[in-house]
């Protein structure tokens, strides 16, 4: 039980989930891309498509800024994880070890 803990404590969203965020990312780019494409084509023949191209328009990019919100807060969670965990174990050890000659806290990281 012991050891799940220390495994649950030292591990990093942030690295753990690197190819996984940079798939969302791309995604949302390619996302971004054919939205962009779309309204290059659509300002062409705006007269031709009238308000439901236009509400077709916004849906879409309704979603892909909801998408990138949900990447970004993920991402901020798994920072402010890692910030505390910082804080909660290397000021206990650096606390520790300002008995002895310490050079300073460790960076808490993957190996």
């Amino acid at each position: 039980m012991e050891q799940v803990l220390v495994n649950t404590l030292s591990s990093s969203p942030l690295l753990g989930n690197g190819d996984y965020v940079a798939g969302q990312i791309s995604d949302l780019a390619e996302k971004i891309e054919q939205a962009e494409n779309q309204l290059a084509h659509s300002r062409f023949g705006s007269l031709i498509g009238g308000p439901l191209r236009k509400k077709e328009e916004e849906s879409q990019l309704t979603k892909i800024t909801r998408d990138s919100a949900k990447i970004t807060v993920e991402q901020v969670h798994g920072l402010m994880s890692q910030v505390i965990k910082d804080i909660l174990f290397n000021s206990v050890r650096q606390s520790n070890g300002s008995r002895s000659n310490s050079s300073g806290p460790e960076p808490m990281v993957e190996a």
